[in-house]
């Protein structure tokens, strides 16, 4: 592959620049569709005048079709994008950044995707087309797939097709709920994961932030007790990862300790622990789900996260998880070189 991008750019260096930023204009669109030309350009930080002409030749090849509500991609138009998303990560240099990052974090695998989401939250949408397409290479009728909540889990379940042709066995959550978005709590996505996947589900009904005791009596109830035992035998987990002080705000814990957070530097948070940058687990929340003990016998791990502010994070994390696989941007690529460049 990188001799073929190499010999394309041999034979014509001066419209690599063009076939690059057309790529990223068909998978803008294939985003946001239908899309208006104006939020094309601003998205990839390029003049509307660019994207209009962009628009016409990608047009003209019947890659892209044009109407008073946007632009939409064609099939033809698909098919571009993926048939060309290696080659253009070779251009980019993405292929290679990843296995930096790989050896830096010492984990299976690391993708990444264009873009910081730190400068530009549409990024996030990316990333979980990627994550998306990452899951479903494993997933089969047998599988048990839990998911954890947030923005970024969300945005996996969906980019994943509403007409995906593999089928997944059970989906439930990792976790009991966070936060007072209905649609982000891990519940609401195993619900959607599943409808997706053609699979059953179970849910927790239990929020994050309940005492040791009314948890305990909870977690006598048949159906929660239906819902643990799928957990415990699930073989995919998927995660995002946040930061620990914004995640501790969201769990809404008390003073003493996010404090106690502050005071031992947590900076990640995954799964209802939080880690320093070492990655030793600091605090647990008092929540039902998976434990960090459980995540050692689960075969196939996702994660998914973005933007530099992640970086130590991120590495935090992979050095608890050697066999899991994330997806990345750039944003935070560059911050874990730049971590390893520190020390």
């Amino acid at each position: 592959m990188e001799n073929i991008v190499f010999m394309i750019e041999k034979l014509i260096p001066d419209q690599m620049e063009v076939f690059a930023r057309r790529y990223k204009v068909l998978k803008t669109i294939n985003i946001f569709q239908p899309v208006g030309r104006r939020t094309i350009a601003s998205y990839l930080d390029i003049t509307e005048r660019t994207v209009r002409g962009d628009i016409e030749k990608l047009a003209e090849k019947g890659l892209v079709t044009v109407s008073k509500v946007g632009i939409n991609i064609t099939e033809s138009g698909i098919e571009i994008i993926n048939g060309l998303e290696d080659t253009v990560k070779e251009y980019n240099g993405l292929s290679v950044l990843e296995k930096k990052v790989e050896n830096i974090l010492g984990i299976k695998k690391v993708h990444i995707v264009q873009g910081n989401y730190d400068e530009n939250p549409g990024v996030k949408i990316e990333i979980g087309r990627v994550a998306g397409k990452v899951l479903m290479t494993v997933v089969n009728e047998e599988s048990i797939i839990a998911v954890t909540g947030g923005t970024t889990v969300a945005a996996i379940v969906d980019g994943i097709s509403e007409y995906a042709t593999k089928k997944a066995g059970m989906v439930v959550p990792a976790r009991g709920s966070v936060g007072r978005i209905i649609e982000l709590q891990s519940d609401t996505l195993a619900a959607r994961l599943a409808e997706k996947l053609s699979a059953g589900y179970r849910l927790l009904n239990i929020p994050d932030t309940m005492s040791s005791r009314a948890l305990n009596e909870v977690m006598n109830e048949p159906s929660i007790k239906k819902t643990m035992s799928s957990m415990n035998k699930a073989d995919i987990l998927v995660f995002g990862l946040g930061e620990a002080l914004e995640m501790a705000k969201k769990r809404r814990v008390s003073d003493d300790v996010y404090e106690k957070l502050a005071e031992k530097k947590a900076v990640a948070e995954a799964f209802g622990y939080y880690f320093n940058g070492q990655g030793d687990v600091v605090y647990e929340s008092n929540s039902a789900g998976l434990s960090f003990d459980d995540l050692c016998r689960i075969p196939f791990i996702l994660a998914a996260a973005g933007g530099k502010k992640k970086a130590q994070g991120i590495v935090a994390v992979c050095k608890n998880l050697p066999d899991m696989t994330i997806v990345i941007d750039e944003g935070a690529a560059k911050g874990i070189l730049e971590l390893k460049e520190i020390k």
